[in-house]
């Protein structure tokens, strides 16, 4: 026997099972958009388009990075958080610019969040102060260049305040570094022979541990260029003019 018709039961089934069909269509929309959010995040996250600026506290990163985002001085006090900008070219290419901070206990682990982007460095030096920091300086530099996410990214080391008749040249910057990296390296791989333990994961050999440590080691990886954050005075007058040519051309050639 057959169930006596009801009116109405028939169409609010097909109502119901349009709405199913309707959400199911709704709930497929929504994971495939999220699925395309999330595959463009980690595109953009491992695309590397960005230079970073990195130095320790004080030498002069956040002047430097004022020029190249605005073309002018800003306001610099020590900060907790990365400065994020844009350097337009003269092409008008658009190129990432990450000022991050000194502070030891800060720099390590913004550097790790965005060396994965990073196409480019900029160490900024105190050329003025580097006698008496060399040693701070060097162990961040030696964390910079041994480290697996940026084993293959250019290093400029930009010698800031270059215009300072104190400065230390560029030739004797280069030499004192490579001594001081020398003893870093020695330091470093001392305290891992005296734990027993292998070399840490997260840190690279910096160069041929057998000999004196030379930039040359590293080939082409690492350049020097001397300069001014706060721009040179102009003849005759009392006002600073920023010569940011070479470090344009050396960031610019990044993307080249």
């Amino acid at each position: 026997k057959t169930l006596p018709s009801v009116p109405g039961v028939r169409s609010r089934i097909a109502e119901a099972a349009a709405m199913d069909s309707t959400l199911v269509a709704v709930l497929i929309a929504l994971v495939c958009v999220a699925a395309v959010v999330v595959l463009l995040l980690l595109r953009r996250r491992s695309r590397r388009d960005t230079v970073l600026l990195v130095g320790i506290t004080d030498a002069g990163k956040t002047t430097l990075f004022g020029q190249l985002c605005y073309g002018k001085l800003v306001d610099t006090h020590t900060s907790t958080k990365e400065n994020v900008g844009q350097l337009k070219t003269k092409t008008d290419a658009v190129i990432p610019l990450i000022d991050v901070p000194g502070h030891e206990k800060l720099r390590g682990a913004l550097v790790e969040q965005h060396s994965r982007a990073a196409r480019g460095v900029v160490f900024v030096v105190d050329s003025v102060r580097l006698e008496k920091e060399l040693c701070d300086v060097a162990q961040y530099l030696y964390d910079i260049l041994t480290a697996p996410a940026l084993a293959a990214v250019p290093v400029l080391i930009f010698c800031n305040k270059h215009d300072n008749i104190m400065r230390m040249p560029l030739d004797k910057a280069k030499t004192k570094l490579e001594a001081e990296l020398t003893t870093v390296r020695g330091t470093r791989q001392g305290t891992l022979d005296s734990t027993d333990k292998s070399r840490d994961a997260a840190e690279r050999p910096l160069g041929d541990e057998n000999v004196p440590f030379t930039f040359e080691q590293l080939g082409k990886r690492v350049s020097f260029l001397g300069g001014s954050g706060r721009g040179k005075i102009a003849p005759g007058t009392e006002t600073r003019v920023f010569d940011g040519a070479a470090l344009l051309a050396w960031i610019t050639g990044l993307y080249a």
